[in-house]
């Protein structure tokens, strides 16, 4: 409902899962649509040169959005089965997850940092 009449909503990826909470009275009466974007199609669609151009374009954008105070950068937290929870709600509690990730090691490196 969010969407206005004639609005167009662009799928990428699965991570949500199924496209839900769409009627089909709206993209028959309202005439909005469902469109996909696939990465690929998109860089690679229209020719060696204008791939080299795409490319070129998004590394300049999101780039600088990788390092510290970055508009993408994510502090990772890494702890172990037995700290998970103790941590998660360590983190919940005081700063929150905003531009955090707590990340579950189950390797041995994480018993070294300590």
């Amino acid at each position: 409902q969010l969407l206005p009449i004639r609005g167009t909503c662009y799928v990428y990826g699965r991570l949500e899962g199924d496209i839900k909470g769409v009627p089909p009275i709206d993209l028959i009466y309202r005439q909005k649509q469902l469109k996909s974007f696939y990465l690929k199609q998109y860089l690679v669609g229209d020719g060696f040169f204008a791939t080299g151009r795409r490319l070129s374009l998004c590394t300049s954008r999101v780039r600088p959005g990788l390092h510290k105070g970055g508009w993408c950068h994510t502090e990772f937290i890494d702890c172990d089965m037995t700290s998970m929870f103790q941590t998660f709600f360590k983190i919940k509690n005081s700063t929150g997850f905003t531009e955090r990730k707590l990340r579950i090691r189950f390797d041995k490196s994480i018993q070294e940092e300590e």
